[in-house]
């Protein structure tokens, strides 16, 4: 543009020379303007042209009042009041005006340019002599640098490549842009984008009002984001990246620590190298991740993973609605899974862990077994009291007295049918036991009937023998027939006997007896020899026969008694 208008400048200006074949041209309306040099057309009252660089028209003023071009100055196009014009190549146009620029265009008022190539529009701007390839736009703008641009009311701009819009932005450093009211943009490289973004360290980027990226190659964006640490991102309404390398995404998203990641309105990541990931979701412990809206991930290195899933302790997991772990190394699988003892897993919906039992041994069939695996550390749960599951499609597991593998339900079934096996091979030994027993019971008591039976017979018999030979006496003394003859007859219960005895009595002192029995095919003999000392008397048969009574007496009662000691017997072996 600033080309076009110079050479329509010297094309005017170097007809109107030919037409009018004059050194100077002074047209003046009412003072004429003074002409200090040959080869320039002024046009208007008390404009001034310093000097000439004796070359074919180097400068014009076209109307208004009090224009001065300096010596400095070639090839200018002025207009206006109160222009002053020092840089060659430039057109300057307005009022009060100040133009020490090479080749530059200035239209507006009060503005002060310096530099080369630059534009300024607007009212009050300042350029410094600094400025090259720079355009200012608006009011009050300022540029310190090469190739800025700055657009709006207030601006400033030190740096080179960067570029300012809006009222009161301000960059300082090159390859910047603050645009906005009241931006700015700091550093190198940073960029300021919204009212009040401030990107203030290197590589920055606040975008959205009042966004601020502090630190360097932090982000922000959104309003009022922050990115208060080194690499950190903020983006969302009000999010906050205030941990090194931290990222925060969402309408009041935090990322507070280290290496954090909050991503949703109001997640909240504050432990170090910690995830959170959802409405409300925290994560506020080292290595914790919370996945779900309303998660909440407590402990260290622990995981929640579903709409108000909670991991709270050292290397827990919970993953599902509502799922709980409350202790360290706890897992939780599934809505409202509750594991609440360390080392434990709560698997299925609605599961709970009990306290973990440690079973080292147990008694089976009266025997004591020492099992592998017996001192628990934790437990697994599927399902809750009244509210219990089965296990599918389990792979059968090694058995063994070391072994601590599952087993499956064909592996129960092959132990079902080698103790159905021993449970048929015992009950046909116990029905053999059985009849055994039944025959050695039955035996027994037909042997003891048998005994009894026999018993009862020998003692009817002897004592039907007794009673026979009891009934056997000798006849008194008779010197003239020493000999005397016997017979006796006994009977007890069923048995019959009699008794055939002799007597010898070779004096009144001495006798030898004999006698036997029969009856019954059970014969008895008897041999006796007696015999007397002292005074003789009629007295001693008597005493005899008195002794022989009471000695039947006794034999009587001694079989009574063996009788009912036999009885006895008997009868606990019928009981039995």
């Amino acid at each position: 543009m600033k080309k076009e208008l110079l050479l329509t400048a010297m094309i005017t200006a170097s007809i109107t020379t030919t037409a009018f074949a004059a050194s100077n041209l002074d047209i003046s309306a009412a003072t004429a303007a003074p002409l200090n040099m040959q080869n320039s057309i002024a046009y208007g009252g008390d404009n001034k042209v310093e000097q000439d660089m004796f070359s074919p028209v180097k400068n014009i003023l076209l109307g208004g009042d009090k224009n001065t071009v300096r010596s400095s100055a070639n090839d200018t196009i002025t207009s206006g009041t109160n222009n002053t014009v020092s840089g060659p190549g430039s057109i300057v146009s307005g009022w009060y005006n100040k133009n020490s620029a090479t080749h530059s265009l200035v239209v507006g008022t009060s503005n002060t340019v310096g530099g080369t190539n630059n534009i300024a529009g607007g009212f009050n701007h300042i350029n410094n002599d600094n400025a090259i390839n720079s355009l200012l736009i608006g009011n009050r703008n300022s540029i310190d640098g090469q190739n800025s641009v700055a657009l709006g009311m207030n601006n400033t701009i030190k740096g080179n490549n960067a570029l300012v819009g809006g009222t009161g932005a301000k960059v300082q450093g090159n390859n910047a842009i603050a645009f906005g009211d009241s931006a700015k943009a700091t550093y190198n490289d940073a960029y300021a984008i919204g009212r009040k973004a401030e990107a203030t360290a290197q590589n920055t980027v606040a975008i959205g009002n009042n966004a601020k990226a502090n630190n360097d190659m932090g982000t922000a964006i959104g309003y009022n984001a922050k990115a208060k640490n080194d690499y950190a991102t903020a983006v969302g309404y009000s999010s906050i990246g205030s941990g090194n390398q931290s990222s925060a995404f969402g309408f009041n998203a935090e990322a507070t620590a280290m290496n954090t990641t909050a991503v949703g309105s109001y997640a909240n990541a504050s432990g170090a190298y910690s995830t959170a990931l959802g409405f409300k979701t925290v994560a506020s412990n080292e290595d914790s991740v919370a996945l779900g809206n309303y998660s909440t991930s407590a402990g260290k290195s622990a995981f929640a993973a579903g709409t108000l899933a909670n991991a709270a302790e050292k290397d827990s997991l919970a993953i599902g609605h509502s799922a709980t772990t409350t202790k360290e190394n706890g897992i939780a699988i599934g809505t409202n899974a509750m594991a609440a003892t360390d080392n434990s897993i709560a698997l299925g919906a609605k599961s709970v862990t009990a306290t973990a039992v440690s079973t080292n041994s147990g008694v089976i069939g009266g025997r004591t077994y020492n099992f592998a695996g017996g001192n628990a550390v934790g437990t697994l749960s599927i399902g809750d009291s009244g509210a219990e599951r089965t296990i599918t499609n389990v792979a059968a597991g090694r058995v063994s007295a070391t072994s601590t593998d599952a087993v499956n339900g064909s592996q129960l079934h092959a132990i079902k049918d080698v103790v159905d096996n021993h449970e048929n091979r015992i009950t046909t030994i116990e029905g053999d036991i059985n009849t055994l027993n039944n025959r050695i019971i039955n035996g027994g008591a037909n042997s003891l009937n048998e005994a009894k039976s026999y018993t009862d017979q020998q003692v009817s018999s002897v004592a039907a023998a007794s009673a026979a030979l009891a009934g056997l006496h000798p006849l008194d003394f008779d010197k003239h027939d020493k000999w005397s003859y016997s017979v006796g007859f006994g009977n007890y219960k069923n048995a019959n006997a009699a008794a055939l005895g002799a007597f010898y009595r070779p004096n009144k002192n001495t006798m030898f007896n004999a006698a036997t029995t029969v009856g019954n095919g059970r014969n008895s003999i008897s041999l006796g020899a007696n015999f007397k000392f002292g005074k003789s008397s009629e007295e001693v048969t008597t005493e005899d026969a008195t002794q022989l009574k009471k000695d039947m007496k006794d034999l009587s009662e001694k079989y009574n008694e063996l009788e009912r000691k036999y009885n006895e017997l008997a009868a606990k072996l019928e009981s039995k």
